[in-house]
Order: structure tokens, then C-alpha cells, then sequence
């Protein structure tokens, strides 16, 4: 609705020449605030509302090439060298891909953040045992002993204009995945993220591996996730200047 709206006031923004410039610069302004809305909207559904998980055996050094590819463009823009140190013979894993790749991009994408002058990201993957393990190392500014223990809280942000679902979605992306997320962080000097995931039944013992199986959030918790949004939302809209 708010992009229909938009459109309209471009539409009659066009019909008066001296007032065109003005309502344009106003214009972008909405459809930057809407952009960011559509954004904490998605990222809260992915977090509160009930999933249904795709699963399949997915080869983690495709998936990790296709994400490498997909950011290699903008890291290398912001002066950032990535990295990638797989091994070729890592047994598959039982996840639903697409949430395993944006995680990994969420990663990605965190590491890019902690470097604003640029550095160096390194995306390590190699078996431990029966368990994949994905490592992925920034030399940005680290993370600071207070914050360090509610990283992966929900609607908690080190950024002046993060919403703090990221690292909370990936945490339950993983661990819905029968997986682990921990890190480790050093100020100044950088911090690592290492995801653990069980091979696949396949891969271990050429088993056929289970159907999909559905994830539910407690409703306890969805009613104060959509509060917490809610007040998020109304602070967000309140303060865009238009």
C-alpha cells in the first residue's frame, strides 16, 4: 500500500514543474523508509511465524561457492579480499538450502559491516568427524565483552540502525538444523563464526534420509516478538524525515 501511494505522489509530483525536485527528494526518502520496513517485516516473519523446512542433501562447497559468488562483486567494491579454504571431499549435509545459504550470507554480510576500511574475510569448510564445519573469519573490530554474551539475542544490534534479527534467524536456522553457531572475538584484531553440522545419514552410512518436519515457535514467544517489532516499527516510521 505504502509503495502505491508512492507512486501516486510521483505521478502528481510530475504535473507541477517548480515542485517536482522537491517532492522527488521527499519521494526517495519514502521509498527508502518502505524498503527498510519490507525488510524488518521479512526478517521477523522468517523469525516468529511457523516454518516448514525443505530438506535435501546439499553439497556445502556449491552452496559456499554460490554465496562467494554472489557477494564477491560488493566485498571487493568495499575493499574487502574473501578468502575460501574448502575441502573438496566434505560429506553433504540433510538442511533446508535456502536457509543454510542466506545464513552463511548473513555471516558474510556481518563480517563486510565490521570492516568499514575493508580487510580480509576467510570462509573455511572441512570435516570433524562425522560433522561439517564452516568457518568464517573477519579481521574487523571485533566484538566487546559486554556485548559478546547477547549477540544472538533477539532484536539486540550493535548497529545504529540494526533491528537484531540476523544473528538471532541464524542461530535458529542452525540449530533447527540439528547444528551448532558459536563464535569467538578479539577487539581490533577480529572475530570468527563456526557453524557445525551433522553429515548427512546418507553421506555416513549410505542410509535414505527422513522427510521434511515441521518447526513451530512457542505462541508465548510470537506474541512478544510481534510487540517488540511493533515498537520497532512505530520508532523506525516515526523518525523518517519526508
Amino acid at each position: 500500500a505504502m509503495r502505491t501511494h508512492i507512486a501516486l505522489l510521483r505521478k502528481m509530483a510530475h504535473t507541477d514543474s517548480q515542485a517536482c525536485q522537491k517532492c522527488e527528494q521527499r519521494i526517495h526518502r519514502l521509498e527508502d523508509a518502505a524498503g527498510s520496513l519490507e525488510e524488518l517485516l521479512a526478517d521477523f516473519l522468517t523469525f516468529a511465524r511457523p516454518l516448514t523446512d525443505k530438506l535435501e542433501e546439499v553439497a556445502v562447497e556449491e552452496l559456499i561457492g554460490e554465496v562467494a559468488d554472489f557477494v564477491g562483486l560488493d566485498l571487493e567494491q568495499a575493499g574487502v579480499d574473501l578468502r575460501l579454504d574448502v575441502n573438496p571431499g566434505l560429506s553433504r549435509v540433510y538442511v533446508d538450502r535456502a536457509k543454510l545459504k542466506r545464513a552463511i550470507l548473513n555471516l558474510l554480510v556481518n563480517a563486510r559491516q565490521a570492516m568499514s576500511e575493508g580487510g580480509t574475510i576467510e570462509v573455511r569448510a572441512d570435516m570433524d568427524g562425522d560433522y561439517v564445519v564452516i568457518e568464517i573469519a573477519d579481521t574487523g573490530c571485533g566484538i566487546s565483552d559486554e556485548d559478546r554474551p547477547r549477540m544472538f539475542e533477539s532484536f539486540f544490534s550493535t548497529k545504529a540502525e540494526g533491528v537484531g534479527l540476523g544473528l538471532a534467524i541464524v542461530k535458529r536456522t542452525i540449530e533447527d538444523m540439528s547444528g551448532t553457531v558459536d563464535f569467538e572475538s578479539t577487539v581490533g584484531r577480529g572475530t570468527k563464526f563456526r557453524i557445525v553440522l551433522p553429515a548427512s545419514a546418507r553421506s555416513r552410512s549410505g542410509g535414505s534420509a527422513g522427510g521434511a518436519w515441521t518447526l513451530r515457535a512457542p505462541a508465548p514467544k510470537k506474541i512478544r516478538a510481534a510487540a517488540r517489532v511493533a515498537r520497532t516499527i512505530l520508532s523506525f516510521t516515526s523518525s523518517v524525515k519526508v
